[in-house]
Order: structure tokens, then C-alpha cells, then sequence
């Protein structure tokens, strides 16, 4: 991120564990549109329901391909707790449907662990 420098300035250089961004700053036609922070850039900026769910749903397919179940229950938790309530009714139907789909998800969980447990004993 620095030009390179003299060895005896390396001490000096910054050494920050994080990169902060202005997500409502950054200009999306300058992303591309597969990359996280895009998606998520468009999440903060979207100014009705409709860019809302057009980004969403890019994420929802970035997170599948990713793999990652703790990643996306923090981008769940994120979009129901944070961005949610920004956009008001749609984001109220948002949360209640990503509430459910989480319940229907647990009780599959449920149902396949009690039917292994069955075939178990």
C-alpha cells in the first residue's frame, strides 16, 4: 500500500490491523460486481427495496459459492439487525423472512440429527 522506503524507516511505516472505508463513499461502477465489498457497498447505499434485494440476492449467491456458515450468520445477523430497519416496511418483511428461513433451516437441522439418532439406536 506504501511507496517503497529506506530500511531505516520500516519502524515508521503505519501497521494498522484493519482498513476502514467509507462504504457510503465508494463509487460501485468502479467495483466489480462479484466482490464482497461491493455487494456490501450497494447494500448501504441502496435507496429502495428494490436495489435492497437486487444486492442481497448478489450476496446470497457470493455467500452459497463461499461456503461458510459462520460468515453467513454474521451477514445475517448484519442485515437484520442493521440494514433492516433502514428501509423501513420492506425491511420489516426482510428480517421476518430471513427469521423464517433461519427456523426452517434449524428444524431441518433438528429433524436429520433426530432420524440419524433413530438409526443409531
Amino acid at each position: 500500500m506504501f511507496a517503497p522506503v529506506p530500511e531505516e524507516l520500516f519502524e515508521y511505516l503505519p501497521r494498522h490491523r484493519y482498513l476502514l472505508i467509507e462504504l457510503q463513499a465508494v463509487d460501485l461502477s468502479l467495483l466489480p460486481r462479484e466482490n464482497v465489498l461491493s455487494m456490501i457497498a450497494g447494500l448501504e447505499q441502496a435507496r429502495s427495496p428494490e436495489q435492497f434485494e437486487e444486492f442481497l440476492a448478489s450476496l446470497a449467491e457470493w455467500l452459497e459459492r463461499a461456503g461458510e456458515p459462520d460468515l453467513v450468520a454474521s451477514f445475517r445477523a448484519w442485515i437484520t439487525l442493521v440494514l433492516a430497519p433502514r428501509i423501513g416496511t420492506a425491511g420489516r418483511a426482510l428480517e421476518l423472512n430471513v427469521r423464517r428461513e433461519e427456523r426452517s433451516k434449524d428444524d431441518y437441522t433438528n429433524r436429520a440429527g433426530a432420524e440419524v439418532g433413530r438409526g443409531a439406536g
